[in-house]
């Protein structure tokens, strides 16, 4: 199953990398994803699909990140 993540969702996923200042392979293990994962959804113009794991924890780990 795939999902798309949009624009919104990939500026707040940089943002975030950058306000924690987080390498991409730092930020792969904290959305325990691989680097390669990672940097395909950092680079790739938006919207896009992705499976669904991928999608599951860029959400997730945006949503944790709320908290902080």
């Amino acid at each position: 199953m795939q999902a798309i993540i949009t624009q919104a969702q990939q500026n707040a996923l940089l943002k975030k990398q950058a306000l924690n200042r987080l390498s991409r392979t730092a930020l792969a293990n904290e959305l325990e994803l691989s680097r390669p994962t990672v940097q395909a959804v950092l680079d790739t113009e938006p919207p896009f699909a992705v499976n669904s794991k991928t999608f599951t924890a860029v959400n997730n780990w945006l949503i944790e990140q709320l908290d902080n």
